[in-house]
């Protein structure tokens, strides 16, 4: 057990005590090698030593900084591309999803504000952010993600408003679930349709009787919204169809909770 940082917060017994049942070593290295952590603190720190201003109309970071912080993100995500013999330039923030959900996780988690038209800053907690233990830096990320981000941002179109309490249904079958076991996406999505009434408030019914085309869009949506995001943080491991060619890239088909994960979703309940 580390010697973790003094005032944590109201719940530091608590958390202390959900660390303690962990081998703390093998966590702590777990959270620190993330690369999500390590490309949020690269955002963090490239905002902190850059003029960032925000575009006028959304507040998103401009190309030619998208352009460099994204090269020293662990994964850098592809910006332009050959579609046939076309090239696709970058227009906006909005098409990279990997700096675009940092952005929103960030602000979610009070580390970071981006007004529009205006700076960039950290935050007096997103500058205490970047000093702090890694095992707590993701645990915080994880908890903005889950309990403050509207999930709909990763759908890029328009829906209804997600089901009251989705996200503690979500919890609760996760939580139920064996780690190590596979859950196919389709399984997954029928489960979370049935318990919370999903498709109908998405507005996935649209009564053409295509049943097949709307189911779907319904797994579309939970595999962008929660499976996805849960493979992001190594909640969970997942499971691909084969390399589609580009813009559709791999399809997650399912996926399985993994030990780190486990520890991550008890962590939501503290």
């Amino acid at each position: 057990m580390s010697d973790l940082p003094e005032n944590l917060s109201p719940y530091a017994e608590r958390l202390g005590a959900w660390i303690a049942t962990y081998h703390y070593d093998h966590f702590a290295e777990a959270a620190r090698n993330l690369p999500l952590r390590r490309d949020v603190l690269t955002v963090l720190n490239y905002v902190r030593e850059n003029k960032v201003i925000g575009t006028k109309s959304t507040g998103n970071m401009p190309l030619k900084h998208i352009r460099a912080v994204t090269a020293e993100f662990i994964d850098p995500p592809l910006l332009d591309q050959m579609i046939g013999e076309r090239e696709y330039k970058l227009r906006t923030e909005f098409e990279v999803w990997p700096l675009f959900f940092i952005h929103v996780l960030t602000e979610a988690a009070d580390l970071l504000v981006t007004p529009e038209g205006g700076r960039w800053q950290l935050t007096p907690g997103g500058i205490r952010f970047l000093e702090g233990d890694p095992l707590l830096q993701v645990l915080s990320l994880f908890s903005a993600w889950w309990y403050r981000v509207d999930w709909r941002i990763a759908l890029h179109i328009e829906a209804g408003e997600l089901p009251e309490g989705f996200p503690t249904s979500t919890l609760a079958y996760l939580l139920a679930q064996p780690v190590g076991k596979w859950i196919e996406l389709q399984d997954f999505t029928a489960v979370l349709n049935a318990r919370t009434g999903l498709a109908t408030a998405l507005a996935k019914i649209s009564g053409s009787g295509d049943w097949h085309q709307e189911t779907k869009a319904l797994n579309w949506d939970v595999r962008r919204m929660i499976a996805e995001p849960l493979v992001l943080f190594h909640v969970a491991e997942g499971r691909y169809l084969p390399q589609l060619p580009p813009p559709a890239g791999k399809r997650l088909t399912a996926f399985k909770i993994s030990w780190f994960g486990k520890a991550l979703l008890e962590g939501l309940n503290l």
